[in-house]
């Protein structure tokens, strides 16, 4: 609808934007908090990494604290999408993601083993972007090498098949 002009009008209506991402971040229903998620990620990945992230850094911590909550979402969704908007939101903007990059890495690590298989590849997918990252790329590249060492080997302790509903047939 507005061909090339239309990330330089996000920009010029960033903070109306911000604000009603952030507070559909908040929503009762985990749908809109998923594609609040996702609208995030395209502010990072389709405007401010590509035209300009100034007029996006004075919600920066208010939408860094919304991704961070939905995380931590009762929502496997959720925490799926908010997972990877993380990803490219530190790599858009590591210098303002220090002060929770330490509560990040707990929970991309611990989301590595998550039982939902796309929550562990969104995981690794972020952790990629973040290696990008000249202010955290060393750092988490470290975390990574000795995550792998501690965890790998532990691949052939897990049973090839599983146990645990073996009893349900499946009759669709």
């Amino acid at each position: 609808m507005f061909g090339e002009g239309g990330r330089q009008l996000v920009c010029t209506y960033a903070s109306a934007i911000c604000e009603y991402y952030i507070l559909q971040s908040k929503a009762d229903n985990h749908a809109v908090r998923e594609a609040a998620c996702h609208c995030i990620s395209e502010l990072c990945t389709k405007v401010a990494s590509t035209i300009d992230k100034d007029p996006f850094k004075p919600h920066v911590t208010e939408m860094l604290a919304a991704l961070l909550d939905c995380f931590k979402d009762e929502s496997w969704p959720v925490r799926d999408c908010a997972c990877l908007a993380l990803g490219h939101f530190v790599a858009t903007f590591p210098e303002e993601s220090q002060p929770v990059f330490a509560e990040l890495c707990v929970l991309w690590f611990d989301h590595l083993s998550d039982n939902i298989q796309s929550i562990r590849e969104n995981t690794a997918h972020s952790l990629a972007l973040v290696m990008g990252s000249e202010i955290h790329g060393q750092e988490i590249k470290q975390k990574v090498k000795e995550h792998v060492k501690e965890n790998l080997m532990k691949a052939k302790e897990q049973r090839s098949e599983s146990q645990k509903f073996a009893g349900l047939q499946n009759v669709t």
